[in-house]
């Protein structure tokens, strides 16, 4: 039982914590149409939470209140990319004079144009890579 409650105060308290990348950043604290947001900007990248309970929001309007928020946090810069769930998501911001940063998908496809691989093999699984 005291083990469970540990568990559970740890995960509370990870909400208000800055994630990596914005540790020197404080944190604004917005509502919106029925929704608490703890938002992180620096720019061009920002990070928000949402930090109230809803019961089964969708994705579609969870996206346009972060969009909302967080253009309003960080104006003049606009949302450029979003990357997320319901709950917490990283966003890539278009500032004047700025171009928008990659998205995690084009770092990703960037990271793999360097390596060759072999397909998998049938019997371990493994899968054999080599850089160029």
């Amino acid at each position: 039982m005291r083990r469970l409650m540990f568990c559970t105060a740890l995960l509370l308290t990870a909400c208000n914590v800055a994630p990596p990348g914005f540790y020197n950043v404080p944190a604004r604290e917005v509502s919106f149409k029925g929704s608490d947001f703890k938002i992180w900007v620096n720019v061009p990248h920002a990070h928000a939470v949402r930090t109230n309970p809803e019961r089964s929001p969708s994705r579609y309007a969870m996206y346009g209140k972060f969009t909302h928020v967080i253009e309003d946090a960080a104006s003049p810069c606009t949302v450029a990319w979003l990357r997320g769930d319901v709950v917490a998501v990283n966003v890539g911001l278009k500032c004047p004079g700025l171009d928008a940063p990659p998205t995690p998908e084009e770092i990703a496809r960037a990271e793999r144009a360097n390596w060759d691989c072999d397909p998998p093999d049938p019997y371990t699984g493994e899968i054999s890579c080599r850089e160029y």
